[in-house]
């Protein structure tokens, strides 16, 4: 059940695609979901979006060099900022900020599943 909540959240997730041999429980029990974490992750995507385009995967590599994090968790993040609409990716012209209300996490599927499955290891 995990792994399909996973792969419906996050299909194009690269995680799902490498062969990694953990668990997603695991995977997701290794890397913080704090609001202060997520915060951080949202204060340098609007600072770097400010200053010039990035396409997705040019933004998941630089907030891994800034905040030096893996890019497991940042992908993450980056999915839970598309879900509640804080962010936008069409392609060719990058992400791009959206105005929006403010939102609480957990409105997010895959930051509900993450949240779920933390609370229960």
């Amino acid at each position: 059940a995990i792994y399909d909540s996973f792969r419906q959240a996050m299909p194009e997730a690269t995680l799902l695609r490498t062969g990694v041999k953990n668990d997603f429980a695991d995977i997701c029990s290794g890397f913080s979901i704090s609001r202060d974490e997520m915060g951080l992750y949202y204060k340098t995507v609007v600072k770097l979006i400010g200053s010039q385009v990035f396409s997705l995967p040019e933004l998941a590599t630089k907030l891994c060099d800034m905040l030096n994090r893996p890019l497991h968790q940042t992908l993450f993040a980056l999915k839970v900022f598309r879900q509640l609409g804080f962010i936008s990716y069409n392609g060719g012209k990058g992400v791009t900020l959206l105005n929006c209300s403010q939102r609480r996490l957990g409105e997010s599927p895959i930051y509900h599943a993450v949240a779920q499955m933390q609370q229960s290891i």
